[in-house]
């Protein structure tokens, strides 16, 4: 388990979360914890991405080639779809943030790093989408739908 000592942890929450952590002396000397984050950048360089699975993180990832570990957080709208579609493709794991255990962490972040098999499907996914035909399926798109 120990396979994780020399990971860095960044992380974006709420400002209420950063001062709970500090008070109760629970942040890691890895751990960083911010109320914003440049997302993108940290991105550019990140091996695993905890995400609430918002279509829009689940599409950075995709981009950057991060695999993800999807914890929705409103399971009213669509991130407890996109979890269910990232470990459908195999573009990586979910969890319940309400029932996840340390060691249950531990091991899913693990796999997400050693498998390659995330990396090398979330490259394909990737070029699946950049090699169809998206100005063409617009385009037919806006024939279907244009007012009468």
């Amino acid at each position: 388990m120990d396979s994780l000592k020399n990971c860095i942890l960044i992380v974006a929450v709420n400002h209420e979360v950063i001062q709970t952590l500090n008070k109760q002396s629970i942040i890691k000397s890895n751990s960083y914890f911010f109320t914003r984050v440049p997302q993108l950048e940290v991105l550019k360089k990140a091996t695993v991405f905890i995400t609430h699975g918002g279509m829009g993180s689940v599409k950075e990832a995709i981009e950057y080639g991060v695999p993800m570990l999807v914890y929705p957080l409103d399971t009213e709208n669509d991130q407890n779809g996109n979890a269910l579609k990232v470990v459908y493709h195999q573009l990586g794991l979910r969890g319940d943030f309400k029932l996840e255990t340390k060691t249950a962490l531990k091991l899913k972040l693990i796999n997400l790093i050693s498998d390659t098999r995330f990396i090398s499907n979330i490259s394909s996914f990737k070029n699946r989408i950049k090699s169809s035909n998206y100005m063409q399926n617009l385009s037919i798109v806006k024939q279907l739908i244009k007012p009468m």
